[in-house]
């Protein structure tokens, strides 16, 4: 009978650790929604990163193929990018930081694209509707400070926005 109660009890806790599934990083962000819900989110050096209604500034603005968000997290920094004039419709950018324009990436205001001479930035616009004035995206990009010294890799990166017209 003892080995009965033994078996139960394994069997009971075995069940219990298949529930009790701690959450990762990539759960703490937002979903990638594409209906101007006002969110943000990535991954710094797999931290989880989220802009939102207590961040000092929080902003995506859109026009004639700018792109620019800005996120200042009182608590974990800032993040900025900005892309001048390709953004122009749904799809895959590439966007090299060597290119002379107004391509920006920064991060904490240490790392920055222009210390990042041989990188690039990814945006995948999932969503540009200017009649509705929606911009959602993904974003991926790895910077590094001025001496080339540390890095910051921005992962998984989300974005749902409504932009002034």
């Amino acid at each position: 009978m003892s080995h009965i109660k033994f078996f139960l009890l394994l069997a009971s806790l075995s069940c219990l650790s298949l529930h009790c599934k701690k959450e990762s990083e990539l759960d703490k962000l937002p979903a990638a929604t594409t209906t101007g819900k006002q969110t943000l989110g990535c991954l710094i050096n797999g931290k989880a990163f989220i802009g939102n209604e207590y961040s000092k500034v929080y902003r995506g603005i859109y026009h004639d193929g700018l792109v620019e968000i800005e996120v200042e997290n009182l608590v974990e920094g800032d993040l900025y990018f900005a892309t001048e004039g390709i953004i122009t419709k749904q799809g895959d950018y590439v966007i090299p930081y060597n290119q002379p324009s107004m391509h920006v990436f920064v991060y904490q205001g240490y790392y920055w694209s222009d210390f990042t001479p041989n990188g690039y930035g990814f945006l995948r616009i999932t969503r540009l509707d200017s009649v509705q004035h929606y911009i959602a995206g993904q974003f991926d990009f790895t910077l590094f400070n001025s001496s080339g010294t540390a890095s910051v890799h921005v992962s998984n990166g989300r974005f749902d926005l409504k932009y002034a017209p």
